[in-house]
């Protein structure tokens, strides 16, 4: 076994893969409409892929218009992508070496896995390196401010505490800026991608979720203990609660 085989070993279900895979709809097309308007053809590179929900997104509504590329440290979850090898290369950040420069670059939960600040800066020089004159790099990640210790919690391999302020600085350093940057409700929606109705009700149901608090009132007749990884509550916890912050990041 390798690093990350955890994701392919542990599926979510076809619903909530489904469900996945449309909220990544939902960020392209928001990409495409305030970002790429009237641009016919788009190479786009996507760093940590892994279970292959934005490549569904991008490839399964979008497929003449976008030259997808995926990068990843493991060779498994690039052959799960099912894609020619010439669109796929085992490599990780800092140190990407690619032929191509893209339109946009696509970095998901990936940077909080680094070592340090020192490796986000040359992560983030490496990435523009790759990004073409008027690209977009986009940087989704774990807001470690709000998570606390959470932020360990979820991922064994979680590093480098992330934050807007932290993020922020290593891209100005890199001669960058921030275009956008949107807090996400979980991983399933965003308030710049849903309507204010949808986005209220959903905010409203997650400031109010305990997965610790709904295991123990359920501990009786639910035995799955809360740190197993098939937990149904925190499961939901990832789904609904989770704040996330996705940066739009463009050269100066």
């Amino acid at each position: 076994m390798a690093v990350y085989d955890i994701f392919l070993k542990n599926p979510h279900s076809g619903r909530i893969a489904q469900m996945m895979i449309r909220n990544n709809k939902r960020c392209i097309d928001y990409l495409l409409a305030n970002y790429f308007c009237g641009k016919k053809r788009i190479k786009m590179l996507e760093v940590g892929p892994g279970k292959g929900y934005l490549k569904d997104a991008v490839l399964g509504g979008e497929k003449r218009k976008f030259q997808y590329y995926a990068v990843d440290r493991n060779e498994a979850i690039l052959k799960n992508l099912k894609l020619e090898s010439r669109y796929t290369k085992v490599a990780e950040l800092p140190n990407i070496h690619m032929e191509e420069k893209f339109n946009l670059i696509f970095v998901g939960y990936v940077i909080e896995h680094l070592n340090n600040g020192i490796t986000l800066y040359e992560a983030i020089a490496n990435l523009k390196s790759l990004l073409e004159e008027d690209g977009i790099l986009v940087l989704l990640f774990p807001d470690a401010m709000k998570l606390g210790m959470e932020f360990y919690n979820i991922d064994y391999t979680h590093s480098f505490p992330t934050t807007k302020r932290n993020v922020n600085q290593a891209v100005i350093d890199n001669g960058m800026y921030v275009k956008k940057a949107i807090d996400l409700c979980g991983i399933l929606y965003t308030r710049k991608v849903d309507s204010r109705f949808q986005y209220c009700i959903r905010s409203s149901i997650a400031y109010f979720y305990s997965y610790y608090w709904l295991n123990r009132f359920f501990s009786i007749v639910y035995r799955v203990p809360i740190w197993s990884l098939k937990n149904l509550f925190w499961r939901g916890y990832g789904l609904l609660k989770e704040p996330n912050v996705m940066f739009i990041v463009k050269k100066k």
